[in-house]
């Protein structure tokens, strides 16, 4: 106990009020041995027979052993309610008067100044709903709590706080980071580590090639390939490398990835390795190799693993841990490889031209 009062102590600049009662400390708290403290002791009486309250324990009260004063005297437990709904109270007096209250916690009968205005918190970053309308988004009261409200999709929110798969765009108000795509004020810059959604409403519905198939729905490859050439030093976003690659020849007809645009969009590189692994297996000292190499890899994936195999294709950054770290178009975020699709069956990496 007596490590406990020390450190209030230190922390606060003086030991706390002891409470307790007389019957307690004297078998189990020799009081010689303890800092000289208030004491705030309870003593009271119980409910007579037939009556409906207790009365009023008369003050002073009995003091354990070895101690000398008292600051406060709890007199009763089940006393008549004062001006509220409790069937009824505890009663207390103060050993002093009213002045001897006011100065034991220091106040001087002048007003406090008031405290200031909290600052206004300020928002980590914009992002924008990428729900696929009528789709909504829902608000909740805190992480995976209760709903609160809706936002639609395109609509803009300002994000506060990350907490793992959640976002606090406001002050109790936690949406999924699923659906939440960053809004970057800037270009991004070379060697920028963006995470692009190729659902986000900037080119969500901006057609492929010569088809009618949109952005939104399979421009996973598209989008891989802007954050690829941007961290490579060529800064495009899905939406500008879709425009290019529509317009120059990008796509063979109507929407499929040409591999060799990158290199006629910008000479200075070149499609360094492109290799298939029929089992999803054995990929990792490729993949190793081009990571080692300071540069990203695309790798197709099963999207939704041990079904029919349905192609996705993801950017793959770093290794870390003994774990393959992803860019996943289709969310817009970051995730480690084994936490969803564990096997690549081809990759594909880009360089410099020396």
């Amino acid at each position: 106990m007596n490590n406990c009062l020390e450190y209030l102590k230190q922390r606060t600049g003086r030991y706390p009020i002891l409470y307790s009662r007389k019957s307690w400390l004297d078998p189990y708290v020799d009081m010689r041995q303890v800092p000289e403290v208030d004491l705030w002791i309870a003593r009271y009486a119980s409910i007579p027979p037939g009556k409906k309250y207790a009365p009023e324990y008369p003050t002073p009260p009995e003091l354990p052993n070895h101690t000398h004063n008292w600051l406060i005297h709890q007199v009763g437990d089940k006393m008549p309610p004062i001006g509220c709904q409790s069937k009824t109270m505890d009663y207390d007096r103060w050993n002093g008067d009213e002045a001897a209250v006011r100065a034991y916690f220091g106040y001087t009968g002048e007003e406090p100044e008031p405290p200031e205005p909290p600052a206004e918190e300020v928002p980590l970053y914009k992002a924008v709903v990428v729900t696929t309308p009528p789709n909504r988004l829902r608000v909740r009261f805190s992480p995976a709590g209760n709903f609160k409200r809706w936002l639609q999709s395109g609509e803009e929110v300002d994000v506060y706080q990350e907490l793992g798969d959640w976002r606090r765009i406001e002050a109790d108000g936690w949406s999924a980071a699923e659906w939440l795509q960053r809004i970057d004020e800037t270009p991004p810059g070379e060697g920028e580590n963006i995470f692009y959604s190729q659902r986000d409403p900037r080119w969500g519905e901006d057609y492929m090639g010569a088809s009618i198939i949109k952005m939104k729905n399979e421009g996973c490859l598209v989008t891989a390939t802007a954050a690829l050439l941007t961290r490579l030093g060529f800064p495009e976003t899905p939406g500008t490398y879709n425009d290019k690659a529509s317009r120059q020849g990008g796509y063979q007809y109507p929407n499929l990835m040409y591999w060799g645009f990158p290199h006629i969009l910008y000479p200075q590189i070149v499609k360094s390795e492109d290799k298939s692994f029929s089992y999803g297996t054995g990929f990792e000292s490729y993949l190793n190799n081009i990571l080692n190499d300071g540069r990203d890899a695309l790798g197709m994936v099963d999207f939704i693993p041990g079904g029919t195999f349905n192609q996705h294709w993801v950017r793959i950054y770093k290794r870390e841990g003994g774990l393959y770290y992803l860019h996943d178009p289709w969310y817009g975020n970051s995730q480690a490889l084994h936490a969803r699709y564990h096997k690549l069956f081809r990759i594909v990496a880009y360089a410099r031209r020396d």
